[in-house]
């Protein structure tokens, strides 16, 4: 159980920062459709 815990949490933390990624490209980049859908999320 232990075993699958720590891969549920690592598979959260990647997908977290994965969309935290996302949204700062978006800041960076001008706006596309996907790239705008992070940004709102984020604010």
């Amino acid at each position: 159980m232990h075993i699958v815990n720590r891969l549920v949490a690592t598979t959260l933390m990647a997908i977290a920062a994965g969309i935290s990624n996302a949204a700062a490209a978006a800041e960076l980049t001008p706006p596309k459709p996907r790239n705008g859908i992070c940004a709102d999320r984020s604010r």
